[in-house]
């Protein structure tokens, strides 16, 4: 994934080059088991959210801090609210500095596993780039 990223959003052709600057939002947690959003479920979306942003900064991104209306919009709305309203987030998102979002959900239909959901937007056409 982060080879994607890195190939889709471009690395620096030289030093003078900006990296691009893209708004990660931290995974939403869509818990479907029959004990949802656990504390230790909880903790480690909080982790897999942190290790990727950090994973994203060494590739070359430059994370632009999450601004306080997706911050609302997450905490008010449902855990795929964003992910399944891509022009709503883009617009959220468009006085925030950032060339793109980057949407992510963390799907756990069983107790087995858990499938993260991405999705990287281009914040000014308000189109998704990669699903």
């Amino acid at each position: 994934m982060m080879l994607v990223l890195t190939n889709i959003l471009g690395a620096p052709v030289s030093a003078s080059e900006p990296n691009p600057k893209v708004m990660v939002l931290d995974f939403q947690l869509n818990d479907m088991t029959g004990l949802p959003n656990a504390p230790e479920e909880i903790k480690r979306i909080s982790f897999l959210s942190s290790t990727h942003k950090q994973k994203l900064a060494e590739h070359g991104l430059e994370i632009v801090p999450v601004n306080e209306l997706l911050k609302a919009a997450m905490k008010d709305q449902s855990a795929t609210y964003l992910f399944d309203n891509v022009e709503t987030a883009a617009e959220l998102a468009k006085d925030s500095g950032a060339e793109y979002l980057l949407i992510c959900v963390a799907l756990k239909p069983t107790y087995l596993f858990v499938y993260p959901r991405i999705l990287l937007v281009d914040i000014h056409t308000k189109k998704v780039v990669l699903a």
